[in-house]
């Protein structure tokens, strides 16, 4: 449908132009000859049938022209219409009201100006170049206005590329975090000295050892290690000394036994080694290996000559109704039982 402001001025244009082709009708056929001089009859019969025949050929223009401009306006209206349902198409939506109000501001401004033209022009090529003109500043209008949507909607598209990058680059940034914050997990969990998992550590995998075991009866044994006489080799040899006989005995473990086996300084001068799928008499063969190892290893202080080492160790299998304390106790127990039977053989 026409815009409010197009639709009367149109209907009041087309029934001024109906008033005129009235009142050229009604003076033509109240035309009359009225002079002094003297015609002859046929002189004045040819006088008649040229001036009607002008009368005729000028009804027949005018109607011919009107007829055109009428076809012209209709075409107006389907360019018109037209416009109506691409803008509610493309510019629907309460968001955009005062875009859109001003827009068809600017197409009635161009289509009103149509209406004005028959004020202006008199010869229907001027009528017909002024329509056209118009029609091409309308269409030039709802083009820019789709040029400016296709900027937007460009401009949208590269902000959603932005976005895009920016949480890809998130992400990274997440997953990187998330690494080092493995990474100083991992360390809090080390011990500093020896490069083994620490108490925490050890703490965590025993709880989930226990767990599992409840659930899937996988069967695990712990052993508890705790280096002989080594409050005096830290007294004789000093502390230095002392640290680098831990360093030692922890390569030591870890070249000794599996590499999925856990390996932890549990505390002072004690190790722990919590060990899947073996039985106690295996567990026993790992700890001969590990004392060969260790005998290998010759401690000597420029000082105070060779320090002598030995390491007393307890295994214990997990059972039913253990809980941490109980199979930590039994293992510690064990491995004092041996340190007992070593010292007492040594005397």
């Amino acid at each position: 449908m026409l815009p409010p402001t197009v639709k009367p001025r149109v209907t009041q244009e087309i029934d001024w132009i109906i008033r005129i082709v009235k009142g050229l009708e009604e003076k033509a056929s109240a035309l009359d000859l009225d002079c002094n001089q003297e015609v002859d009859r046929n002189g004045l019969k040819v006088i008649e049938e040229q001036f009607l025949n002008f009368l005729g050929e000028l009804r027949k223009k005018i109607e011919g022209d009107f007829k055109y401009i009428n076809k012209t306006f209709l075409v107006l209206l389907d360019h018109i219409k037209g416009l109506e349902k691409m803008l509610v198409a493309e510019f629907g939506g309460e968001e955009r009201i005062n875009e859109i109000q001003y827009f068809e501001m600017k197409i009635n401004k161009e289509v009103g100006s149509i209406a004005k033209s028959f004020d202006i022009y008199t010869t229907i090529d001027e009528i017909k170049a002024t329509v056209i003109e118009k029609i091409n500043k309308i269409k030039e209008v709802v083009s820019l206005r789709k040029e400016a949507e296709i900027r937007r909607a460009k401009a949208a598209q590269h902000n959603i590329k932005m976005l895009r990058q920016r949480i890809t680059q998130a992400e990274r940034e997440a997953m990187e975090m998330a690494r080092r914050a493995e990474e100083f997990q991992t360390i809090a969990m080390k011990d500093g000295l020896t490069g083994l998992f620490n108490r925490q550590a050890f703490e965590v995998r025993i709880k989930n050892a226990l767990a599992r075991y409840k659930e899937t009866k996988d069967p695990f044994s712990l052993i508890i290690f705790d280096v002989d006489g080594f409050k005096q080799i830290n007294d004789t040899f000093g502390h230095v000394a002392g640290d680098k006989v831990l360093k030692k005995v922890a390569e030591c473990l870890k070249a000794s036994f599996r590499e999925n086996d856990f390996v932890a300084r549990y505390g002072g001068d004690e190790f722990a080694v919590l060990i899947e799928r073996m039985t106690p008499e295996m567990a026993y063969d790992r700890i001969e290996t590990f004392r060969q190892n260790l005998a290998k290893i010759k401690f000597v202080s420029k000082k105070k000559g060779k320090i002598t080492l030995g390491v007393s160790a307890g295994v214990a299998s997990v059972e039913e109704n253990d809980t941490r304390d109980t199979l930590v106790g039994r293992a510690d127990s064990l491995m004092y039982s041996e340190k007992e039977q070593r010292r007492q053989s040594e005397a």
